[in-house]
């Protein structure tokens, strides 16, 4: 418990010395081990919704249940597409930035099935709850895409999984479920705090998918290696035009913008080098992109890259 209190501490201050619209007050309290208990045994389906969205209903915000599969053949969902699910992360929900930047970006390009996930009713809880309730979440997910594969014959090799902070846990969770199958999974800035020790082994790893890419963007996400290829954007820990302050949230979301811009604009060029210091004096290492829709499965390792302040963030 000294362990747990420590961390979400620490992320208190974090989110007291920045500031950022979409964010809520975090408002800390000490979260005892039967009220977390009580609080997990909650969790259900109902936690969960679903926002479909295409290239004809691509602000959909009419929510279904994990259990309303039925209503989603009537939208207009076809397993022949791509299908890839969108998890937002702490104190967010459905219209949130993340979903808002990559809805816009995945079907004004492409003709897919865009799953928007909402676990905002748990994710607005302290943090030490949320974090604490990944694995519940990313078990309902995975279940309701092997639900869509008995129903709709649903192909995980036409199927990714994107998650921002701790989202990324949730996808983690949820690849998992479905046995590490899906196509490729992408952690935005997979979040840190309480999952260095006590979340452990519950946090996003490579076997999650076929495929696993990372982008680390900020020092409120993890900073090891998670996936089968890492990019760190200007070393990973504080981008270009965030304010000079440790743990800035400004940082960790753009993980998701770049992302969104990569989808649209295929610039984002890194080099696979030992560290940052390395890819700065020179390193010839091979190249790969970053992000986009159709993913660099041939990298492996730890790649580094510049970005512009502002938009557009590619310097390719």
């Amino acid at each position: 418990m000294r362990t747990l209190l420590t961390h979400v501490l620490l992320y208190a201050l974090i989110l007291s010395s920045t500031s950022l619209g979409e964010e809520t007050p975090f408002n800390f309290q000490r979260v005892d081990d039967a009220t977390l208990n009580l609080k997990l045994s909650r969790i259900s389906d109902d936690d969960v919704k679903i926002y479909y969205r295409n290239k004809k209903t691509p602000n959909n915000d009419l929510p279904l249940n994990t259990s309303e599969v039925s209503q989603l053949g009537s939208s207009g969902f076809s397993a022949e597409k791509d299908t890839v699910l969108v998890i937002h992360g702490w104190n967010s929900s459905y219209k949130s930035e993340i979903n808002v930047g990559l809805s816009e970006a995945y079907l004004s390009k492409y003709d897919i099935n865009l799953l928007v996930v909402d676990w905002s009713r748990v994710a607005n809880d302290l943090y030490a709850i949320a974090s604490a309730s990944v694995e519940k979440i990313g078990q309902i997910v995975g279940n309701y895409i092997k639900t869509l594969q008995q129903k709709f014959k649903l192909d995980l090799n036409k199927t990714a999984i994107v998650g921002h902070s701790l989202g990324a846990h949730v996808a983690g969770v949820a690849g998992r479920t479905v046995g590490g199958l899906a196509n490729y999974l992408i952690g935005l800035d997979p979040a840190w705090p309480l999952f260095v020790v006590l979340h452990r082994n519950i946090r996003l790893r490579p076997t999650d998918a076929k495929f696993v890419q990372i982008i680390h963007t900020s020092d409120v996400g993890i900073q090891v290696s998670l996936g089968h290829s890492d990019y760190y954007p200007n070393g990973g820990l504080r981008q270009p035009g965030c304010p000079l302050v440790s743990y800035d949230l400004c940082s960790h979301v753009r993980a998701h913008i770049y992302l969104a811009e990569s989808i649209k604009t295929n610039r984002f060029i890194a080099k696979q080098c030992r560290n940052y210091l390395d890819f700065k004096t020179g390193c010839r290492g091979p190249q790969s992109y970053m992000g986009e829709f159709y993913i660099d499965k041939n990298a492996r390792g730890t790649y580094y890259l510049d970005t512009n302040s502002t938009p557009p963030y590619a310097k390719g």
